[in-house]
């Protein structure tokens, strides 16, 4: 894994949190198998992850006007 830069920019703070789910998601796979679970497999598709980014663009787009009201009133 490459480290991170002294400071990260915004961009690089989000890309690493989509990798580290998508990471986390991997390990609990293998961790549910090796347990026996072998039904228990939880599936993330690219679908899922374009959804997650746009949830997320959504969100900062309606947290940036709030900020930007808030502040013109």
């Amino acid at each position: 894994m490459a480290s991170l830069p002294v400071e990260p920019t915004y961009r690089d703070v989000i890309n690493n949190a989509f990798v580290f789910v998508h990471q986390s998601l991997h390990k609990l796979n293998d961790t549910l198998r090796k347990k026996g679970s072998t039904n228990k497999t939880i599936v993330i598709t690219p679908s899922h992850f374009l959804d997650a980014i746009q949830h997320f663009v959504r969100k900062k787009t309606f947290s940036e006007i709030s900020l930007l009201c808030e502040y013109l009133d």
